[in-house]
């Protein structure tokens, strides 16, 4: 009967031990892991610093294509294209353009509009040559005329 009250008590004592262990390294992980976070530091954003002449090279480009995918949307034409696929080569244009915009940084934080309308413009015509609905042609005519608005500030 001793010894199996002893065998019982060092497996009582081993288990003991082993949570005591475990108890201990899991508070030492919780140190470590708040000192490495409280000792981190990021370093501040770099802001890209572009010249105001860099970008007005830039978006003038960006609003000639921009003015391409326009005249060959058709939206200020009376007739509109009809079953366009997904491998148009508008498409790709649009796609490329609107990747181009946000590569473009801007000089300053006023510009945040003419890039906001650029983006949502393109988006617009893409959903018109989708499904030529009547809804979609006035969305993405309004969308256009904001791009105009926003590229009049521009050139002042």
């Amino acid at each position: 009967m001793k010894k199996i009250l002893a065998k019982k008590s060092y497996i009582l004592l081993f288990l003991l031990l082993v949570v005591l262990m475990l108890i201990i390294l899991v508070f030492l992980k919780m140190r470590v892991t708040s000192i490495n976070t409280s000792t981190y530091q990021p370093e501040p954003a770099k802001k890209p610093v572009v010249s105001k002449e860099e970008y007005e090279k830039n978006i003038s480009t960006i609003l000639g294509d921009y003015e391409k995918i326009i005249d060959e949307a058709g939206i200020y034409a009376t007739s509109t294209k009809q079953n366009i696929s997904n491998s148009d080569p508008i498409y790709t244009e649009i796609n490329n353009l609107r990747e181009k915009v946000l590569a473009t940084k801007a000089p300053s934080f006023e510009y945040k509009d003419l890039h906001m309308n650029l983006i949502l413009s393109l988006s617009s015509i893409k959903d018109y040559l989708e499904m030529p609905l009547n809804k979609n042609k006035i969305a993405c005519i309004n969308y256009t005329e904001k791009v105009k608005k926003s590229r009049a500030l521009f050139q002042e």
